[in-house]
């Protein structure tokens, strides 16, 4: 079977808000285009308070803006680029995407006990 190869980059990693307004971004989607990629991961950055919460939300400075998310995304599309938006949870406890923790009983969905 030949599957085609796909040429894509992640994009945005960390950007705060009003990163992907700028015209730095814009000049970095360019980029791309003219590298022959054809897909660009956009990461959309959205958070919570504790390894557990259950709660997620977009900060108001940390997070891309949902508006500048849309105007980005209709951007890369008018380059003639595809678009994957990938979100990517972060904390606000300091602790890190790998360092999730779970709460000591062991009830990561309510009423439910995890075997690990």
């Amino acid at each position: 079977m030949n599957v085609p190869f796909q040429r894509g980059m992640t994009f945005g990693f960390y950007a705060r808000r009003g990163v992907y307004a700028s015209a730095w971004a814009k000049e970095q989607i360019r980029k791309m285009k003219a590298l022959s990629v054809e897909y660009v991961a956009l990461i959309a950055t959205v958070f919570h308070e504790t390894d557990y919460s259950l709660r997620e939300f977009l900060d108001i400075t940390e997070s891309p803006g949902e508006l500048e998310l849309i105007r980005m995304i209709d951007f890369i599309h008018a380059t003639g680029l595809k678009v994957m938006l990938r979100p990517m949870r972060e904390s606000h406890d300091g602790n890190g995407r790998l360092q999730v923790r779970f709460p000591d009983d062991r009830e990561r969905i309510p009423g439910k006990v995890s075997d690990c």
